[in-house]
Formats: C-alpha cells, structure tokens, sequence
C-alpha cells in the first residue's frame, strides 16, 4: 500500500519525469510508463499514464512524432515540444531546488539533535 505522500509525489513529478524520458527520444506512451516503472525499481508506476499525456499535449509540451504498427496494435509516438524542453528545464530547477531545501532542514535537524545528545 503506497502512503499519501509517494501518491501525491509521483502525481507532482509525473510530467517531469514524462517530459524527461520522451526529451531522450520519441517513445509510445506505455514505453515511456514500463521504462519508468523499470528505472525507478518500481517507484515511478503509473496508474494513468493517458491522463499525464492529454494535458501535456494541450499544453503544447509534447506532440504526436508518427506512429507505426505492430502485429497487436498501431503505436503512437510522441516528442517534446521546444516549450515542452523549456519547460522541462524549469521543472528540473525547481525540483533540485526543492530536493536541496528538504536536505537542508533535515540536516538542520540531524544537528540539532547531535547538539541535545552533547
């Protein structure tokens, strides 16, 4: 069972880790989903991965690259968009930044508790 937390995390990181994948080269949806999965050890599974494509692809971040088919399907491509790279570029900066700011609270309070134990 997934706390709170990792649900609202992987809902708050999904377009950038998205955009971050499909920024390597352009992928069908459920490739992009299974590498997640696979890469994050099982952390990053998405439930819903459509959802996270329709409102990047009104957004203007990314956008159907061909499609081919295959004996069980026709596969969509997508790529990101120029704004889809810029955005992602801003996301990355906000993300290191946040990381950053949690790390520094968290020693803040690793200190402050060696200075009770002294």
């Amino acid at each position: 069972m997934e706390s709170g937390l990792n649900l609202k995390l992987k809902k708050a990181l999904a377009e950038m880790l998205f955009l971050a994948i499909l920024n390597e080269m352009p992928r069908p949806i459920l490739e992009v989903a299974e590498l997640l999965d696979q890469k994050s050890m099982g952390i990053c599974k998405m439930q819903f991965p459509y959802a996270i494509v329709y409102r990047m692809q009104e957004s203007g971040y990314i956008v159907e690259a061909g499609s081919r088919m295959t004996p069980e399907r026709k596969r969509t491509f997508y790529t990101v968009t120029s704004e889809g790279k810029a955005y992602l570029e801003i996301l990355k900066k906000e993300y290191k930044a946040f990381v950053l700011g949690v790390e520094n609270i968290f020693g803040y309070l690793s200190e402050q508790e060696e200075n009770k134990n002294d």
